[in-house]
């Protein structure tokens, strides 16, 4: 099982490498531009879901077009020319790659609290260095953000106080949801409908996936 995952997150950084690369290199893509198209594709959505079956055989250059074609975003198709570089944009797709596939969270998420344009400013420090310091970078980079909690309750109006009355979810839990004291992602269903349903969203858009 464990050569399993390996290969199949080996596999991803090669082909989310190589489309960082194409887009952003190649045919000089606006990175933030890209990064909007690449969160809300539907390939990506199948990627989160550990579907990957699609990507057999399928190059970084072709998945890139797959994005930009389904988000009408226009290009010129040149041809990917590889010839073992490692640009910014390349160390960027992978260590993303590598860091969604081990953490779980989406893409969209990854970039709610770090920009790419943030991340290709790190190359110049941490291309050198082991991936789990950029792990960590990361993970403190996702710690520091406002939770999608304090976020919702903010855009409601609404004192932390207000939310444990309307939603019957004691203050103190709310807090440590908040401040990441504890992870919203592991609370009891139950907990998660009673907030979304006082802050009338989804509960997808509470928890930090």
């Amino acid at each position: 099982m464990q050569m399993i995952q390996d290969y199949a997150c080996k596999s991803l950084r090669r082909i989310i490498s190589t489309c960082f690369d194409y887009a952003m290199q190649d045919l000089e893509l606006d990175p933030e531009e890209f990064i909007a198209a690449f969160c809300k594709s539907r390939y990506v959505k199948e990627i989160e879901n550990r579907n990957q079956t699609f990507l057999c055989g399928m190059a970084g250059s072709e998945f890139c077009r797959l994005i930009l074609n389904e988000a009408s975003i226009p290009f010129n198709p040149v041809q990917y020319m590889p010839l073992d570089r490692r640009t910014q944009y390349w160390w960027a797709g992978d260590m993303i790659a590598y860091y969604q596939y081990h953490s779980g969270v989406s893409f969209a998420y990854i970039f709610s609290f770090v920009s790419i344009t943030e991340i290709l400013r790190m190359y110049t420090v941490y291309h050198e260095m082991s991936i789990s310091q950029f792990m960590d970078r990361m993970d403190s980079l996702a710690k520091s953000h406002p939770s999608r909690l304090a976020e919702m309750r903010k855009r409601r109006q609404l004192s932390q106080s207000e939310l444990a009355y309307a939603s019957t979810v004691p203050v103190k839990t709310i807090q440590a949801y908040e401040q990441k004291r504890k992870d919203i992602n592991k609370a009891e269903a139950v907990t998660v409908l009673k907030l979304a349903d006082t802050l009338s969203c989804s509960t997808r858009e509470i928890l930090e996936i």
